[in-house]
């Protein structure tokens, strides 16, 4: 494989700037990417000699604006997309010599490193199953603002939040903290019977984008539906996940027309049997748990979709 072979190698030496925040400055994910890159951290003392360098710079150029000169110089350029998948394609077609890091299945990848560093993977159920719901909103995007107004009725019988308007989950953290978005508190799903998870986008045009908040429940043993992009169970099955046919109507996913997407999702809250588990709820959790942690899976993910491209890219001539 790539990666074995990098080992009888000198690593590439990728350049990263603290001022622009790139998943290499991860502290979970860095005792990782160590293994096959010497990461070098910038400072406008330095001089550098760019011809050595592949710079990892955010997508965003009011941010990246550091690495101009070492890539006018002939460092490579290789672009961090892996927390904004969506954009991809549309990056590479606008940078077409630059390589643009990107991995669809990223978020599995990231929660599975920073759970395990939490010692969130701990975590075993202890139901009391006293609220209907659990749904964490941090940003009220527009559609997010539709999910709430659709949900009114039932609103009192959902732990909720909208953190940007002052709203927080129960014993949450400070937002000023640095591990607030990924803050995990085990009463929030023993009391509640399944997730319903606001994802970030919604719209099909864009490339399927799939994050951290369909994968907590995933990661937590909790039953979940999807208000986002069409298509995302089906691509959860294409990962090996399973989903809750046996508890909620989930031709949704299939439904091209948001609106009748969100109108389908309210009705499955609406219909929803508020009983215990039964077994084959809790087999579908249990395999879900363990897929998500199986550390195999993961690096394989990890070396082939992430590190092996920016290898090849980094020894180019």
């Amino acid at each position: 494989m790539r990666w074995q072979q990098q080992l009888n190698m000198v690593k590439p030496k990728v350049l990263v700037n603290h001022q622009d925040k790139v998943t290499f400055l991860n502290g979970y994910l860095r005792s990782e990417l160590i293994k096959y890159f010497d990461i070098v951290d910038y400072s406008p003392d330095e001089r550098y000699m760019a011809s050595e360098y592949t710079v990892l710079a955010s997508i965003h150029p009011d941010k990246n604006a550091w690495a101009d000169n070492l890539i006018q110089d002939g460092a490579k350029l290789v672009y961090d997309c892996l927390w904004e998948n969506h954009l991809s394609d549309q990056l590479k077609t606008q940078y077409p010599n630059v390589h643009v890091a990107c991995c669809k299945s990223y978020f599995w990848i990231n929660e599975y490193y920073l759970n395990q560093s939490q010692r969130y993977n701990n975590y075993l159920p202890d139901k009391n199953y006293t609220y209907l719901a659990l749904l964490p909103i941090r940003q009220s995007k527009p559609h997010r603002k539709q999910l709430l107004t659709a949900l009114a009725p039932w609103l009192d019988s959902i732990i909720y939040s909208t953190v940007d308007q002052g709203r927080f989950l129960p014993n949450d953290q400070d937002e000023s903290t640095g591990s607030f978005q990924r803050h995990f508190d085990p009463d929030w799903y023993n009391s509640t019977y399944f997730s319903i998870v606001a994802e970030s986008i919604t719209c099909s045009h864009y490339n399927l984008h799939v994050t951290e908040k369909t994968f907590k429940p995933i990661a937590y043993y909790h039953p979940f539906v999807v208000f986002g992009q069409t298509g995302i169970l089906a691509y959860l099955h294409e990962l090996g996940f399973e989903t809750f046919e046996n508890l909620f109507d989930e031709s949704y996913d299939t439904e091209q027309e948001q609106s009748k997407r969100l109108s389908r999702i309210v009705e499955n809250v609406a219909n929803f049997e508020s009983q215990p588990y039964d077994d084959a709820t809790w087999q579908k959790l249990n395999h879900n748990h363990n897929l998500f942690y199986n550390r195999a899976c993961v690096e394989q993910m990890f070396v082939n979709d992430i590190v092996n491209p920016i290898l090849e890219y980094a020894e180019t001539q």
